[in-house]
């Protein structure tokens, strides 16, 4: 268990390291600014789409609701008028569900090039003390189409459970929406009910709260065999399936190991977000009285959620290394924190 609560430390002081976490900031503006990019074309897609279904320029409805509050009332009458048609309505779903897949598809892709940056940046500062973008773009652009189909592959399986987990609250899902339904008319005519919770919906919520603690609970079990995938993909060179099997066996008989590992980061994690959240209500105190204090608060939390993603990559190497036997130069040097770390 030594070298488990070593790596913690490990990844925890290198999440400090000024280098590493300016690399992890400009990849992360970078990565948000793709995915804004895409947002705003999937969006314009879905736009044009929706006029074509609906047989109006949406661009030119809206652009009239803003320029003239009157026309916002029309504008509604008139989409609902459209959606009760059943063909209308059919078309918009299946082009609304047909985006919705190709932007995840293409997300997921994006991100899985950015997440092989991460990680090759990660081990190198860990082994080297330093990085090399242009080696982490090509190792990144190398395992690119591996790396997204393990992530597809691994998002699906999360589905997939998701939807075996929440089966029963969905189930009840029907009736809590038509008693949802009969109990706002009701209360519209007697307010004084207004604050009670229709039995079907309560007992709706209770199961689903419920159901995402298991879930949380499933996930959280599962982490240990999840979170190295990614590196597995990347440094040891595999393709989806093989790297998803090999996940398995190097993780299978450390199991409670990795998930100590898990636990002690999450406690570090949140003994640091305590602390940041205190100096940050602290400041904003005094931005009361000084108010150009508010930039460097805003700079403060961009900082904050850098050296969040850099711990959590720096993490997902570490335990990937130590579970798979591999050691970066600076592990296999040093004489550890809690126990000695060799090859």
């Amino acid at each position: 268990m030594g070298a488990y609560i070593d790596g913690v430390i490990d990844s925890f002081r290198h999440s400090f390291n000024t280098g590493y976490l300016g690399y992890v900031l400009l990849v992360s503006l970078v990565s948000a600014l793709a995915i804004f990019v895409l947002l705003g074309i999937f969006g314009l897609i879905a736009v044009a789409a929706a006029s074509s279904i609906l047989g109006a320029d949406l661009f030119a409805l809206f652009s009239q609701a803003i320029a003239s509050g009157s026309n916002a009332s029309a504008v509604q009458a008139f989409l609902l008028g459209r959606l009760s048609d059943p063909a209308v309505f059919a078309g918009l779903a299946a082009a609304t569900g047909i985006l919705l897949a190709v932007f995840a598809v293409v997300s997921v892709l994006v991100q899985a090039f950015f997440e092989g940056i991460f990680y090759s940046i990660a081990r190198q500062f860990m082994n080297k003390g330093a990085g090399d973008f242009g080696k982490a773009v090509s190792l990144s652009r190398k395992r690119l189409f591996d790396l997204f189909k393990a992530r597809l592959a691994v998002g699906i399986f999360v589905l997939i459970l998701a939807l075996v987990i929440f089966s029963p609250a969905l189930a009840m899902l029907p009736q809590a929406i038509a008693q949802a339904g009969n109990f706002s008319a009701a209360a519209a005519a007697n307010p004084g009910i207004a604050s009670e919770m229709p039995p079907a919906l309560e007992a709706f919520m209770n199961l689903f709260n419920a159901l995402q603690m298991v879930f949380s609970i499933v996930l959280f079990l599962l982490s240990p065999f999840l979170v190295v995938i990614g590196p597995i993909v990347v440094f040891e060179e595999k393709g989806a399936v093989d790297s998803i099997k090999r996940a398995v066996e190097i993780t299978k008989g450390k199991l409670l190991s990795s998930l100590g590992f898990e636990l002690l980061l999450a406690l570090l994690s949140v003994v640091a977000g305590i602390i940041f959240a205190v100096i940050l209500v602290f400041f904003i105190v005094i931005a009361v009285f000084f108010w150009p204090i508010l930039f460097l608060l805003l700079l403060a939390l961009v900082a904050f959620i850098a050296w969040a993603v850099a711990l959590e990559i720096a993490a997902n190497v570490k335990l990937f290394e130590i579970n798979s036997g591999s050691r970066t130069m600076h592990a296999a040097q040093s004489t550890g924190y809690i126990g000695t770390i060799r090859r």
